[in-house]
């Protein structure tokens, strides 16, 4: 290589880094990529997002507070704090903004209605169940709630914690964030899009995923319905139905049973395939949008109100 190719050979391979570097910085500063969020293992409810995250990306605002909810910080002002449990319904994930989810919608309604200051605290994460729930009560407390909320789903009949090693190992858990904005493009963003457009999720094959080795109901069913009783708290379900579920108006038999087992309880439920949520509430198979999400919390407000004394 004579000096003159040298030349060349190095003019290209600037220009190529100039054009990387030109391309992460974009991918950065204008949609947010090479920050996502993140997980933390934990022995009592196997894990959690990681506490006091704020991610700005593709125009959507996700954050958590110290406890890792996904709510404002906790403040000695509250007037009334209602904790909602949950999975990924409840929780959204990065496709749902933080000032759209069910239970900010519900804090800012509340609050105008009672005239205090009310708080309506999202504690949740993907594919959580009941126990998982329970587990955070158990270990945080109810940081001096006036109601109990638990929004699942038929699966969640089921769907016991199993402590598999999932943060840092499964793609959907991660741990750290990506060392590059153009990795995580390509690895959280385009991939996915790719795989999901050109292999669609099978829905039969992710349900008989909730039931395998499920034998037992879950756990925590039982423990905040004794948990209700004995502290005086209010607790209200909200079952929330697949969206192959919402079009036939009618769970499937395990959510059937889960109805049952509410109502020989005494524990007052919302049956949303009975309020025809509109299909296009559904982000896929089972997850809210933003409007699903709404729809979700104009259910809940009037028996979140009358149980409050409104």
């Amino acid at each position: 290589m004579n000096k003159q190719q040298a030349k060349l050979f190095l003019k290209r391979f600037l220009l190529i880094g100039l054009v990387i570097l030109l391309i992460e910085f974009s991918l950065r500063i204008f949609f947010g990529f090479g920050s996502i969020p993140v997980f933390v293992e934990d022995k009592d409810y196997e894990y959690i997002f990681a506490p006091d995250q704020d991610i700005h990306r593709l125009g959507h605002h996700f954050y958590t507070n110290h406890y890792s909810m996904r709510s404002d910080a906790l403040a000695t002002d509250d007037n009334i704090r209602i904790l909602v449990f949950g999975d990924s319904i409840l929780n959204g994930g990065l496709p749902t903004d933080n000032e759209d989810l069910a239970t900010t919608i519900l804090e800012k309604n509340l609050s105008l209605n009672l005239r205090k200051k009310v708080r309506v605290l999202n504690i949740s994460a993907s594919s959580w169940g009941p126990d998982n729930a329970a587990a955070y009560l158990k270990k945080h407390g109810d940081f001096g709630a006036k109601m109990l909320v638990l929004v699942f789903s038929s699966h969640d009949y089921f769907d016991n914690m199993g402590f598999e090693r999932e943060v840092g190992v499964n793609s959907s858990y991660p741990a750290k964030n990506p060392s590059l904005a153009i990795i995580d493009f390509f690895q959280n963003y385009l991939v996915p899009v790719i795989k999901f457009r050109l292999f669609p999720p099978d829905i039969q094959k992710n349900e008989s995923l909730y039931y395998l080795n499920s034998k037992n109901m879950n756990s925590g069913w039982d423990y905040f319905i004794q948990y209700s009783k004995q502290k005086n708290i209010p607790l209200l379900v909200y079952l929330h139905g697949e969206k192959e579920e919402a079009l036939n108006g009618s769970y499937n038999k395990y959510g059937k049973w889960l109805a049952k087992y509410l109502s020989d309880a005494h524990v007052p439920y919302i049956a949303d395939v009975n309020l025809n949520p509109d299909q296009k509430f559904f982000r896929d198979f089972i997850h809210f949008n933003k409007d699903g999400q709404r729809f979700m919390a104009k259910a809940m407000e009037p028996l979140i109100l009358k149980t409050l004394g409104k």
